[in-house]
């Protein structure tokens, strides 16, 4: 302990307490009154963003369906340590979006809407933007992953499906799908066909905001034949007196998404054997036709 400097100090605690305990209680009332005052103030400040701002936001999440087709451009030589990566695991991640990988045909998103303002809003229609479709480039590697079991999913989701071939997709039911994944119950390849019925969201889904408000999944499947596809999606939202289209974030990073087309042969077929083991195979095409079969709207 330095000499001379404690007794200084002791004095300047003893002096702020003395100086604390001389405020009038008048005074310090009035204190917690601005105080409360102002976090008031910020409170009414951030409903009113709020209100001025979207009406609801879209929770990326993971939807029932998992892909079992998917595909490179370029083809594929030499597994290398890639024969040894789980699916799903960081080195498989890297592996695949590195080799430029999409799903085949079909693939499906997931996101929670909840309202951000008070009142309730309603989710009108949902619309693909600025879909851009060509022949696909993606004949280089087929992949094949393991067989995955079910999620176990306890959501029941609103689930929409767009044709991306149709000249201007429109948002569907599903009715019914059939061999999903391309393999019937007994393990042998078969066509996958899925049925779609009329318009989706027919009646609008009523949301209610405030401090405990709704949520509602929606899963949205896109089925791009044999083109590669490429596109956004909207939402159209009723808020009081207001509707107008909102983007969707796809990703937990893009408001796009990206589809293969499903090529009649590839010039090299990688098949996920078990959970750490991967296969070179090929030429050839692993994988069934998908089939769409669709209802009049």
């Amino acid at each position: 302990m330095v000499p001379g400097v404690i007794v200084p100090l002791v004095s300047a605690i003893i002096a702020g307490v003395i100086a604390w305990k001389a405020i009038g209680p008048s005074q310090k009332g009035a204190d917690a009154t601005v105080s409360a005052e102002e976090r008031e103030k910020n409170k009414e400040e951030e409903e009113r963003d709020k209100e001025a701002g979207p009406p609801v936001s879209a929770t990326v999440g993971f939807p029932a369906y998992y892909p079992s087709r998917y595909a490179f451009p370029g083809q594929t030589t030499d597994l290398g340590v890639a024969s040894e990566f789980g699916y799903g695991t960081e080195g498989f991640s890297k592996w695949f979006s590195g080799n430029g990988g999409r799903a085949v045909g079909l693939d499906a998103v997931r996101f929670t809407v909840t309202p951000l303002h008070k009142g309730t809003v309603i989710v009108q229609s949902v619309r693909v933007t600025d879909v851009q479709c060509t022949p696909t480039k993606f004949d280089g590697t087929a992949f094949v992953p393991p067989p995955i079991g079910d999620g176990g999913d306890e959501v029941e989701p609103v689930d929409v499906a767009f044709d991306l071939t149709e000249k201007v997709p429109q948002p569907r039911t599903i009715k019914n799908a059939q061999n999903v994944g391309g393999i019937d119950d007994a393990g042998e390849p078969v066509e996958e066909v899925w049925h779609l019925g009329g318009r989706a969201l027919s009646k609008g889904i009523y949301l209610d905001g405030g401090e405990r408000p709704d949520s509602r999944a929606f899963d949205v499947y896109f089925f791009s034949g044999d083109k590669d596809c490429e596109f956004g999606v909207e939402l159209n939202v009723t808020s009081g007196d207001t509707d107008d289209w909102f983007p969707v974030k796809l990703t937990t990073e893009d408001y796009r998404a990206r589809l293969a087309g499903q090529a009649t042969s590839y010039r090299s077929v990688v098949v996920g054997v078990s959970d750490t083991r991967n296969e070179l195979q090929g030429p050839g095409s692993p994988f069934t036709p998908i089939a769409v079969k669709k209802e009049r709207l």
